[in-house]
């Protein structure tokens, strides 16, 4: 299944609506993805022909409008500039469409040049490109990639602040950019259909989640299409029922895992059900998900995910004792 759309959302610095929408006119150029055909101003107003784009320039220098709109040649290809003030938004929104599947790398490599050449101007803020649509809603949202993003730009510093093993993160992506401070970063560019973009991001998605500072991370129940599911639910479970507890209303997991191994993400989405429903697939009602390891390091290791969906995390100190990570 290939994605709806792409979209190119940016938060750019400038004095004025007008030198926001000259910078994207540019970087749009220069990325060789015009031509700009038509335009309106504010979005809701009819089209206007590039003819008399100088003249209307011009009046926008003085008239700051909620909005302007701008359409590429090509089928539903459309920037649209908007805000009352700096930092001003910008989004481009490039439509697929199942039916036109074959033009979707070509379009996610002219959003990437475009992103490129915004950055090289100067006074980004933010800047991401997604998918729209298109299946991959399994996975954990995690910091500054989320879940559907091909290319963002961040910092060092912003990494540092929202992964504890900013390395983890740094390593999730296949090519990156520097302009300044500033780190223009891609994944996945190849990977058109939701299955090769699940098969190209899921694992580094995994350890970002293990690495990603408290609570940072968002775990939503999956939806799982049928050419999905191999993928997704491969390997044997690492979390093994230990027993439930009537009276507290506990159930308790143990598990075991390698150096090299990890609880498997569609282990983590269950367990955050079972949490969220407060209730095992047999319908005992449970208030607490203990999940007790072998030793503290495979604790360490693993806690992230666990604890961000809610449950308790335990080591073996000896035969007979326990003791809880708690952060």
């Amino acid at each position: 299944m290939i994605p709806d759309g792409l979209m190119l959302h940016a938060s750019l610095e400038r004095e004025r609506m007008a030198d926001v929408v000259e910078t994207c006119l540019a970087a749009i150029a220069d990325a060789g993805a015009g031509p700009i055909v038509a335009w309106a101003s504010p979005q809701s107003a009819a089209r206007q022909t590039m003819e008399e784009w100088p003249a209307a320039l011009t009046r926008m220098r003085s008239q700051q409008p909620q909005s302007v709109r701008v359409v590429l040649s090509g089928e539903k290809r459309e920037a649209m500039i908007y805000n009352n003030e700096s930092p001003w938004g910008v989004k481009i929104d490039f439509n697929v469409g199942s039916s036109r599947a074959s033009e979707f790398g070509g379009r996610l490599a002219a959003l990437a040049d475009i992103a490129h050449q915004l950055l090289r101007r100067g006074g980004i803020k933010t800047l991401s490109v997604r998918r729209q649509g298109g299946g991959a809603e399994c996975l954990p949202e995690v910091p500054i990639a989320k879940t559907d993003r091909h290319v963002v730009v961040t910092t060092e510093r912003e990494v540092a602040a929202e992964y504890e093993d900013p390395q983890a993160f740094w390593a999730a992506w296949d090519r990156r950019e520097q302009v300044g401070e500033q780190v223009l970063l891609f994944r996945a560019m190849n990977a058109s259909d939701n299955v090769s973009y699940l098969r190209a991001v899921l694992e580094h998605q995994a350890t970002m989640a293990r690495a990603a500072r408290p609570q940072r991370t968002r775990y939503f129940s999956p939806r799982i299409r049928p050419e999905e599911r191999p993928l997704y639910s491969a390997g044997e479970p690492r979390l093994l029922p230990v027993g439930y507890e009537a009276t507290s209303r506990t159930v308790e997991y143990s598990c075991l895992v390698e150096p090299d191994e990890h609880i498997h993400l569609w282990e983590i989405n269950a367990l955050s059900d079972q949490i969220q429903d407060k209730k095992l697939a047999d319908g005992r009602q449970i208030d607490t998900v203990r999940v007790v390891f072998f030793d503290k390091q495979m604790a360490m290791r693993e806690k992230r995910p666990l604890l961000d969906v809610g449950a308790r995390v335990f080591f073996q100190k000896d035969a007979t004792q326990t003791e809880e990570v708690l952060e």
